[in-house]
C-alpha cells in the first residue's frame, strides 16, 4: 500500500526540529538587540564625555575655573555659566593641576536608564598654541 502523507512521528520530529531552530534564532536576535542597545548607550555617554571635556578645556584655556556641583548635577564655571548633560549622570568629576599649565580631567558618567558607565581620563594643556 503506497499512501502519500506524513506519519505522526515524522510530524513531531519536524515540529521539534523547527522549534529548536526557532528558539535559537529568537535567542540570537535578543542578544543582538541587547548588544545594539548597549553600544548605543556607550556611544551617547562617550559623546557627552567628549563634549564635557571640550567645554571644560575651552573654559580653562580662557582662564575660567571649573567645579562640579553634585546637588545640581552639573559642572559650574567661575564665569557664572554651567553645563548639564542630557544622557546620564556625572558620577565623578575631578579636575586637578598636574604641573604648570597642565590639568588632569577624570570623568565618570553613568546612564540614567542602564548600569553602563563611561570613564574618561584626559590631560588638558594650556598653551597659546592651542587657542582659537
Amino acid at each position: 500500500m503506497n499512501q502519500k502523507g506524513v506519519t505522526l512521528i515524522e510530524l513531531l520530529v519536524t515540529v521539534t526540529i523547527m522549534s529548536a531552530v526557532l528558539s535559537v534564532s529568537i535567542l540570537l536576535v535578543n542578544v543582538a538587540l541587547k548588544s545594539e542597545q548597549e553600544v548605543t548607550v556607550k556611544n551617547e555617554l562617550q559623546r557627552e564625555a567628549r563634549f564635557i571635556a571640550e567645554s571644560v578645556t575651552e573654559k580653562i584655556r580662557d582662564g575660567v575655573k571649573a567645579s562640579y556641583d553634585a546637588e545640581a548635577g552639573k559642572i559650574v564655571f567661575s564665569d557664572g555659566r554651567s553645563l548639564a548633560i542630557e544622557t546620564g549622570n556625572i558620577d565623578q568629576f575631578d579636575l586637578s593641576p598636574k604641573r604648570e599649565n597642565v590639568y588632569d580631567l577624570h570623568l565618570i558618567l553613568n546612564h540614567s536608564d542602564s548600569p553602563i558607565n563611561y570613564e574618561l581620563n584626559t590631560e588638558i594643556v594650556i598653551s597659546e598654541r592651542f587657542r582659537y
